[in-house]
């Protein structure tokens, strides 16, 4: 190791997976600055001695199994620009000497064990950009000094145990983009500092104890692409205007909101007709409140909408017919047993339309028009009081894989296409009137494929909206939206400035 250098460090150390254990003779390397001894499997401390290379200015220790405190002489490294210790098992409080590098730009101490409150003093890095700490143990406030971080651009402070309100400071951070402070124990309302934030694009407080009304100050972000405030305590109606200027959906062509979650809060009152003017929206996820009234017919603009989420309110009436507007959902479930997702068990992998009830079953027939949502691959409607045939034309959907009408009322022969034909007998069960394969029930003498009849106009207007409904819910499961949130993170954390 005496004849160390950054070519030797960069392509032979980095990836020695087999590798458990690693002494570097600092003395003879008191000029070397880069080390990268990322991905590999060392167990062990970290020398204080490391503390002694004054001339780093990166240091990457991420992806191994380091453990024990973080040295307080890393404080010592005035030169540093980038500190990477992301993935390892070190434990312990945060060692205040951090601060000391004022000219660090990137700090990654995430997916560790650190524990206690944030020290003060890292207000001092005013140079800072990418700020991560997610995935830890700390506890206690959020120090109202990282509002002192003038060059911030991102900060993920997620899945910590941090308690009180958020720092109304942290709207001083007038560069940055991207907010995570999700699954914490954060109290009081989000600060209405927060309105001049006008480069924020992410905005995520899932999953905490705030309380309040809507802030409105989040609609002057115009920059504002992805906002999460689902699983708190907010109240109050949504609103439809602001400043009697502003709409909800903000749709001048400076807008940029494509993913709004609200969902797991106590909103009350109808759903803004304003929210889906926007072309731009891809998910909205609204359920679970006390949201009531019909939806109208809101959904003409919703040609790029893959997600939305209305279940569990009080919504009545029919589904509205300019759902079918919506050509790129993907994943289709008109259920009448409740939704149900498992925090702790999170899948990534789906967009979906889903259509539930609580309490009254749907009834009326399946209407030929979700034939037009022509990138469906899973359709959905069972535990219903559906009756009436299936339509033929859903064997025109090449996409559709998974079909479910099980436990309604249908009758009359079951298509014979082929997306029809290869699903399990289970998926038709308990419709007393069905017929034909894969059931195996047949139809009078042989199987036949039923033809749509014409219909009375009456008729026609019922096949457009004709399922009555008390919830409705297109979207994702929350484990979509912690995939999102981590996708997020890891892209976060390779900034330009460090390729």
């Amino acid at each position: 190791m005496d004849n160390l250098t950054i070519g030797f460090l960069t392509h032979t150390i980095t990836y020695l997976l087999q590798v458990a254990t690693l002494e570097l003779t600092i003395n003879n390397t008191p000029n070397l600055t880069f080390l990268d001894l990322s991905r590999n499997k060392f167990v062990s401390k970290i020398p204080s001695s490391l503390g002694s290379l004054l001339h780093l200015t990166s240091l990457d220790l991420s992806n191994n199994s380091f453990f024990g405190e973080i040295p307080f002489s890393f404080g010592n490294l005035s030169n540093l620009i980038s500190l990477n210790l992301f993935d390892n098992n070190f434990e312990g409080k945060l060692p205040s000497s951090l601060g000391n590098l004022s000219y660090l730009k990137f700090l990654d101490l995430s997916v560790n064990n650190i524990v206690g409150e944030i020290p003060s003093s890292l207000g001092n890095l005013s140079h800072l950009s990418f700020f991560y700490l997610h995935f830890n143990n700390f506890s206690g406030n959020i120090p109202s000094s990282l509002g002192n971080i003038s060059h911030l651009t991102s900060l993920t402070l997620s899945f910590n145990y941090f308690v009180g309100e958020i720092p109304s400071s942290l709207g001083n951070l007038s560069y940055l983009k991207n907010l995570i402070l999700s699954h914490n124990s954060f109290v009081g309302e989000i600060p209405p500092s927060f309105g001049s934030l006008s480069h924020l694009a992410f905005l995520d407080v899932e999953s905490n104890n705030l309380s309040g009304s809507f802030p409105l100050e989040l609609l002057n972000l115009t920059k504002l692409s992805i906002l999460f405030l689902s699983n708190n305590r907010f109240s109050g109606n949504l609103p439809s205007s602001f400043n009697n200027t502003l709409d909800f959906s903000n749709t001048s062509p400076s807008s940029k909101l494509r993913e709004l979650y609200i969902d797991n809060n106590n909103f009350i009152g109808p759903i803004p007709i304003t929210i889906f003017q926007s072309v731009s929206l891809v998910r909205v996820h609204l359920g679970n409140n006390h949201l009531s009234g019909k939806l109208s017919e809101i959904f003409f603009n919703g040609s790029n909408l893959r997600s939305l989420h209305l279940g569990h309110n009080q919504l009545v009436g029919k589904l509205p017919r300019s759902l079918s507007s919506c050509s790129s959902l993907e994943r289709n479930f008109l259920k009448g047993k409740p939704f149900r997702t498992d925090i702790g068990d999170r899948s990534y992998d789906q967009d979906s339309l889903a259509l539930m009830n609580k309490g009254l079953k749907m009834n009326g027939h399946i209407p030929s028009s979700l034939a037009n949502l022509t990138t469906l691959e899973s359709l959905d409607l069972s535990n219903n009081k559906l009756s009436g045939q299936i339509p033929p034309s859903l064997g025109d959907l090449t996409s559709l894989s998974n079909i479910t009408v099980s436990h309604n009322q249908l009758v009359g022969p079951i298509p014979q296409s082929r997306q029809f034909q290869t699903q399990d007998a289970s998926s038709f069960e308990d419709n007393m009137g069905l017929c034909g394969r894969p059931l195996s029930i047949t139809c009078g003498d042989i199987d036949t494929e039923i033809t749509e009849e014409p219909e009375t106009e009456e008729e026609e207007e019922e096949e457009k909206a004709v399922l009555s409904w008390t919830a409705a819910v297109i979207g994702l499961a929350p484990g979509v939206i912690f995939g999102l949130i981590i996708g997020t993170i890891v892209t976060l954390q390779k900034p330009q400035w460090l390729m």
